[in-house]
């Protein structure tokens, strides 16, 4: 398996990226037997199986179940579009999707196309993309000599194939774990996230791991290239009223947490990096929802 991002499979959050390759052959547009419930009572951590020919996704908004079919995601530096709009139970309301495809599906057309089809059927889902002018977080330099991020050592991480997903090996010849540029693992430090990225681009980590943190896009303007190692240790908390995000969705923390005394993302980037997240405005593809309707049958 590879490394762990917000608490799922790292490689759940990569087979939801249709790739330019997989784009280009013939696609099916829908699954041959396929599955929608309630479930409420699901852990958000609940981890997903999926394969080729099938997709299960045990506790998953409607408003996450439409950013994965609708994002078009060619590579890890761009960034998961953000859905707007619709009734407050896109967010509430958790469902259990499975489902099954004929053996010559793709993960990336299952969470592409296919689920687009199944939300239409299920939920009469209805959406459009546009570009709007939207608060986001420049990431900049505190100053030219003030970086402290560190340069991926040549050859400590493998490059990742988007086209070949499915078939990644997650350990070397001698059974050590291959770290592949580009990717992330989380953890919890008593009640603190780390964050750890191996090789990757500025344009990565603003575009696919620092939105899940911050509660706007992240548009990086540090003018720096070349891959990079980050470790990050920071409070889940993003507001003094104990607000949380969950996959950039603001919720509201169950309880304050007695070891949860690290710094915020904010603070933890300038001091940890040498970086600062400034907040600005800037044009961001967004998906509307125009029409969406509880779930009536199965």
């Amino acid at each position: 398996m590879l490394p762990n991002r917000c608490g799922l499979p790292i490689a759940t959050f990569l087979l939801f990226m249709p790739d330019s390759h997989a784009q280009a052959a013939p696609q099916p547009t829908t699954f041959e037997v396929a599955s929608v419930k309630p479930n409420n009572n699901c852990q958000i951590n609940a981890r997903p199986a999926l394969e080729p020919g099938r997709f299960a996704l045990p506790c998953n908004s409607l408003r996450s179940l439409i950013q994965m079919a609708y994002g078009s995601f060619e590579d890890l530096a761009r960034r998961p579009l953000e859905v707007r709009g619709g009734p407050g139970w896109l967010d509430s309301d958790r469902y259990e999707v499975l489902a099954k495809a004929d053996n010559g599906a793709s993960l990336q057309q299952m969470s592409g196309l296919m689920l687009q089809a199944l939300l239409q059927e299920r939920f009469k889902v209805r959406v459009h993309k546009e570009t709007r002018e939207s608060p986001v977080y420049d990431l900049i330099l505190v100053n030219q000599k003030a970086s402290k991020l560190v340069p991926a050592k040549e050859g400590s991480c493998m490059p990742l194939k988007m086209s070949q997903l499915a078939q990644l090996p997650t350990k070397s010849a001698d059974g050590q774990p291959i770290r592949y540029c580009g990717t992330a693992a989380t953890g919890l430090k008593g009640s603190n996230y780390v964050l750890d990225c191996y090789g990757v681009s500025l344009a990565e980590f603003t575009g696919s791991y620092l939105p899940r943190y911050v509660d706007r896009p992240v548009v990086d303007m540090t003018g720096l290239t070349g891959r990079f190692d980050i470790h990050l240790e920071f409070s889940r908390r993003i507001s003094e009223a104990g607000t949380r995000l969950l996959n950039g969705v603001p919720v509201p923390a169950s309880s304050p947490a007695d070891d949860e005394t690290g710094p915020s993302i904010f603070t933890a980037i300038q001091e940890q990096l040498g970086l600062k997240l400034s907040a600005g405005k800037g044009p961001i593809e967004v998906v509307v929802v125009d029409q969406a309707e509880r779930l009536s049958a199965n």
